[in-house]
């Protein structure tokens, strides 16, 4: 085999990748997203415990608020919405919570300050 089949067959295999080690019991995070609470309206496609409104999900929150105000010419603001994170369970969880759920499954690299995630302590 050579090398480019190799790292064909590594991207295939998340075994073999750090971000997957130890976790195919457990709850981990995927993402960041924000829950933009406004709509009172029940969407299809969210997370199984939001009820209204939506849930956009990114790399970054800062890239999550841009693309919200390219679609929507609306800005984020701290009333309407929740900054957090989607797990690989289909959930929304805020920033706390998210940092409970990242130190368990081995996410966080580095000194974590705090008892809110942030994306940046995750990759």
């Amino acid at each position: 085999m050579n090398n480019s089949e190799q790292k064909t067959n590594d991207i295939r295999r998340p075994d073999l990748h750090k971000a997957n080690v130890g976790r195919s019991a457990g709850e981990y995070i995927l993402c960041a997203a924000i829950w933009y609470k406004g709509s009172e309206e029940k969407l299809p496609h969210q997370p199984k415990n939001i009820d209204v409104g939506y849930v956009m999900c990114g790399r970054r929150h800062h890239n999550i608020i841009q693309l919200r105000m390219m679609l929507t010419g609306e800005p984020t603001r701290r009333e309407t919405s929740v900054q957090g994170f989607i797990t690989n369970l289909d959930r929304f969880v805020d920033r706390i919570e998210g940092n409970k759920i990242a130190i368990a499954a081995g996410q966080v690299y580095g000194n974590v300050e705090g008892d809110e995630l942030i994306s940046e302590d995750l990759y």
